[in-house]
């Protein structure tokens, strides 16, 4: 494989959660409204080895594409503006938080239901996404409640990703990212770094639309891409 290269692109946004939560389709309105392209990891891999990630794991297996994907998270901006979509296995490694944790990222936590994620799976094509392809209710369930463990315990903000149109989930990231990023110093003297936000539940009441870096001059939405993340159109997730 060979090397990923990562423009010069500053708030560092890293979208994680299970397969199906909707990572791509909310992490390019996300990208859009901050003015970048997504980086995603998973895509950022398939391009340098030439391969699908099903291919990669079948071929070479999943110790190599961890690895591979370790390398790509290596290569992410530091302390810029970035959209990150980062695959659903990522945080299972320690290096991996340390290394986004280095770059300043702030980790959001996108939630949703297993039953309605298996909903989700269901309707889009399993090809791309090949621990839904080999593991059955069971399978998938344990490792559901596996990684939604580490995404608790890495996430700087929780925000519910479920029956909700994408332009408010990406609204609602960048609202909340932003007083993370403007409240550093403070959360750094408090040492509450890295402190859970659940959703609107827990935060301080939203800006108004009018301010929102999406209504003021970000795309509008579209009830195509509203039904996208409510009813399975994210990308491959893995």
């Amino acid at each position: 494989c060979g090397a990923i290269w990562v423009g010069d692109l500053g708030m560092l946004v890293v979208l994680t959660g299970f397969m199906g939560v909707g990572k791509t389709t909310i992490g390019n309105r996300l990208a859009r409204a901050l003015g970048v392209s997504l980086m995603d990891t998973d895509e950022m891999v398939e391009s340098r080895c030439g391969m699908s990630v099903r291919k990669i794991v079948e071929d070479r297996g999943e110790k190599i594409f961890r690895r591979f994907e370790t390398e790509a998270i290596g290569m992410l901006p530091a302390r810029a503006r970035t959209a990150v979509s980062l695959g659903g296995g990522a945080l299972g490694r320690s290096k991996n938080l340390q290394s986004l944790r280095r770059r300043g990222g702030i980790i959001v936590y996108l939630e949703a239901p297993l039953g309605v994620l298996r909903t989700r799976l269901r309707r889009t094509q399993t090809e791309a996404r090949p621990l839904w392809a080999k593991k059955g209710p069971g399978g998938l369930a344990l490792l559901f409640k596996k990684r939604s463990r580490a995404y608790e315990g890495s996430a700087d903000l929780v925000i519910r990703a479920s029956g909700r149109p994408a332009t408010e989930i990406a609204r609602e990231v960048i609202e909340r990212a932003s007083e993370i990023s403007n409240g550093k110093a403070d959360a750094d003297q408090s040492s509450s770094r890295g402190k859970v936000v659940r959703d609107s539940r827990q935060a301080r009441p939203a800006r108004s639309a009018a301010h929102s870096p999406i209504s003021a001059g970000g795309p509008t939405r579209s009830s195509h891409e509203s039904a996208g993340v409510q009813a399975g159109g994210a990308g491959p997730s893995r």
